[in-house]
């Protein structure tokens, strides 16, 4: 519907432009007296060409947000599906990053281990290689064999990927940063109990590029679930 309205735009503004001035009088000739030779003024001209160039640009506007927002639309869909995400608006917000800042070390599960302030690790929902399972529309520049993992994030800040690499295996934990109640009490990142089970919105989950210093190929990939912490769980709101 839109494209209707942008090519009727279009048509009127090219007549705009194009008009003969005695056509610019065209329904309002029987109000003037003596009508039939009755000529346009230089500022009714002008104004009408005026208009034909506003309306072209109006034409030209809607043309490209029609265009811009069936994109998008394509984009959350092609990501919805790919990586099975419940809810995805055109008001919603999936976080990707292409290229997080990585801290390899030598054994991820044990570094997850050692958090025990707001740092912490995050919830795989689900892992894709380009090129052999779909990923979606990235938005941005990937090559086929690039890891990408989608981590249930919830409210907190992107941390470092843990990468811990051998000639048989990976290890990847993407990290967050979460927020701490005044009582130090830390608030976990992501989702937590039974909504584990059911799939995300779009709003809580992350899709990470995980940088390796060679294809994963025919390593065995590990994305250990970050260690449970002493104490009653905390629910953020909403999540």
């Amino acid at each position: 519907m839109l494209l209707v309205f942008a090519g009727l735009a279009a048509l009127a503004g090219v007549w705009c432009l194009v008009a003969p001035p005695r056509a610019m009088l065209f329904g309002s000739r029987w109000q003037l007296r003596d009508g039939e030779r009755a000529e346009p003024s230089p500022a009714l001209i002008g104004w009408t060409r005026a208009s034909g160039v506003l309306l072209l640009l109006l034409a030209a506007a809607m043309t490209v947000g029609y265009f811009v927002t069936q994109g998008q639309g394509e984009a959350r869909e092609s990501l919805k599906e790919a990586w099975g995400i419940g809810r995805y608006l055109s008001s919603d917000e999936l976080e990707i990053e292409l290229d997080p800042e990585v801290e390899r070390v030598e054994s991820v599960e044990a570094t997850l281990a050692g958090y025990t302030d707001v740092e912490q690790g995050l919830r795989v929902w689900r892992s894709a290689i380009v090129g052999v399972d779909p990923v979606g529309d990235l938005g941005g520049d990937v090559e086929d064999g690039d890891l990408i993992v989608a981590v249930r994030a919830g409210a907190c800040r992107p941390g470092p990927v843990l990468v811990e690499e051998s000639d048989t295996a990976v290890t990847v934990s993407v990290t967050g940063v979460g927020n701490a109640f005044s009582s130090g009490e830390v608030i976990p990142c992501g989702a937590s109990g039974t909504k584990l089970l059911m799939d995300p919105d779009a709003e809580e989950l992350r899709l990470v590029r995980i940088p390796l210093d060679d294809p994963l190929g025919d390593r065995e990939l590990i994305l250990p679930d970050p260690p449970e912490r002493e104490g009653e769980p905390v629910t953020i709101p909403g999540s």
